[in-house]
């Protein structure tokens, strides 16, 4: 059963049974962004695809007979870069890196065993990474306090696994690889024909290789075609549900495992008893 919501007193006992249980309680943050994802992709589509993971990955730990809640996203975070762009609303670094530790400390304070950020804006990484890194490292300023770790989730690092599956090369930026994970979850109803057309016209306008330039602080409107960085679209020789069925369970694997021996590791490194299983 995934829970989609709970009430305070049902989450209370779900927690407490977890543990009674001998088992293990995780809470899960998406993390996404309001920016621009060229003329068709919603500017939501982080924050779409990082709650979608996260409410696989809270399924999957559930199936193994773990409590895991899958908090609401966050849908704000830095995106100076592509402010050129309607529809794109950023937040300050220093303010975004408050923001996470505030919210990852207080699912502590929930009694959670491990939390686990997913992060679908791949800017926002470093500074997630950075909060991971504090949380967890201040933890052993107190050699009796509990050691929870801090699992860090990114599309950055199944990019490879990706491109590797479909033998086909990703691009950076609102490109076939964000299209095939929002079909998936989108579907028809939101990729109409007349947006599906306009991918189409975009894969013949858009240059095989976008302007690379890894110089940081460059707005996107210097440095891609029409906020798009990569190919919108795979070539028409492949499927476009087979596709997004595949690269969806390929990083599905690849972040249950993560989490799993990431959370072994930790634990039995802590004291505590790697109770996971794969």
């Amino acid at each position: 059963m995934y829970y989609n919501f709970l009430s305070s007193k049902e989450m209370e006992d779900a927690i407490a049974g977890c543990k009674t249980a001998g088992k293990k309680a995780f809470a899960i943050l998406p993390v996404g962004s309001l920016e621009q994802h060229g003329p068709v992709l919603p500017v939501e589509s982080d924050s779409i695809i990082s709650e979608a993971i996260s409410r696989k990955v809270a399924q999957e730990l559930i199936s193994r007979g773990y409590f895991c809640y899958s908090f609401p996203p966050v849908f704000y975070s830095p995106v100076k870069s592509n402010m050129n762009y309607k529809g794109s609303v950023t937040v300050e670094e220093d303010t975004f890196r408050r923001y996470i530790r505030e919210i990852c400390l207080s699912l502590f304070k929930n009694s959670f065993d491990a939390v686990i950020i997913v992060s679908g804006h791949g800017p926002a990484d470093p500074s997630i990474n950075e909060v991971a890194f504090n949380i967890v490292n201040q933890q052993f300023e107190s050699p009796e306090s509990e050691k929870r770790p801090v699992i860090v989730l990114t599309m950055g690092e199944v990019n490879a696994i990706i491109q590797d599956k479909l033998n086909y090369n990703t691009g950076k930026h609102a490109d076939w690889r964000e299209f095939l994970l929002l079909y998936q979850l989108l579907g028809e109803t939101y990729f109409t024909e007349k947006r599906m057309d306009r991918l189409k016209e975009l894969s013949t306008e858009t240059p095989k290789k976008a302007i690379d330039c890894n110089v940081l602080g460059i707005p996107l409107t210097y440095r891609s075609n029409q906020g798009i960085i990569g190919e919108p679209l795979l070539p028409s020789t492949y499927d476009i549900k087979k596709s997004a069925d595949i690269i969806w369970k390929s990083i599905m694997d690849y972040y249950i495992n993560k989490v799993i021996n990431e959370c072994n590791k930790f634990w039995a490194l802590t004291g505590y008893i790697a109770i996971l299983s794969i």
